[in-house]
């Protein structure tokens, strides 16, 4: 399975098979550290925490007001990693370049496990 998004410049839409997730993306450490703090994201809405290589990744989630699926993903796209964390105490590490943070459910609304294939063009 796969999914195809457009754009890397603020936001990418990523045409799934049960609808349509809109994604931000956070470049830059402080947008990276502050992902949900004090907010959630809606059903077909979320983040992605973008470096510049692979490396082990920590997610926290302290200052999250609700529960949410985070995915790791490796340089080509490719989920890693799925796990849902529990607001406010949740955490967890693995390695990505791509961290991609969900509503709780979503990865499993629309078939998103270890294998499954993200493609976007960064421009």
């Amino acid at each position: 399975h796969r999914s195809s998004g457009e754009g890397m410049a603020g936001l990418i839409s990523f045409a799934m098979p049960n609808g349509r997730l809109l994604v931000e993306t956070r470049v830059t450490p402080a947008g990276r550290a502050k992902g949900f703090k004090g907010d959630s994201p809606a059903p077909g809405e979320g983040l992605m925490l973008v470096w510049e290589e692979t490396g082990i990744r920590a997610i926290t989630m302290q200052g999250v007001p609700a529960d949410l699926d985070v995915i790791f993903l490796g340089n080509n796209g490719v989920v890693g990693k799925v796990v849902t964390l529990v607001a406010e105490t949740g955490r967890a590490v693995g390695a990505a370049r791509y961290v991609l943070e969900l509503a709780s459910g979503e990865a499993a609304r629309h078939g998103i496990r270890p294998g499954f294939r993200f493609r976007w063009s960064e421009s």
